[in-house]
């Protein structure tokens, strides 16, 4: 949203004379084989990386506040059979789940 305020140039626009010039006024990062401004590109391919970590704390809090709320409010059996069952999650590490092949 706010990538084409935080630039002067396009991210796809290239200029074959100014293949990797180093950092200047003009270009903060430098330039890239294809003369295009690297610091332009950054705040563009950021976006995609910033959303995807927004999202997961997004889903993180939203599962995990209202877990946390019951087990501190119910205390009790509940709260240790939801410590369990999150202690059960947290044993297995997250590269073990996401393998195919065990």
């Amino acid at each position: 949203m706010c990538a084409p305020w935080l630039t002067a140039y396009r991210y796809d626009r290239i200029g074959p004379l100014n293949g990797f010039s180093p950092p200047a006024w003009a270009h903060w990062f430098g330039t890239d084989q294809f003369g295009r401004d690297i610091w332009t590109r950054v705040p563009y391919g950021g976006r995609i990386s910033l959303l995807g970590g927004l999202i997961a704390a997004a889903v993180g809090g939203g599962l995990g506040v209202p877990v946390g709320l019951v087990a501190g409010s119910l205390r009790g059996w509940v709260d240790d059979a939801l410590m369990r069952v999150l202690d059960v999650m947290l044993a297995f590490p997250a590269s073990c789940l996401r393998s195919a092949s065990w």
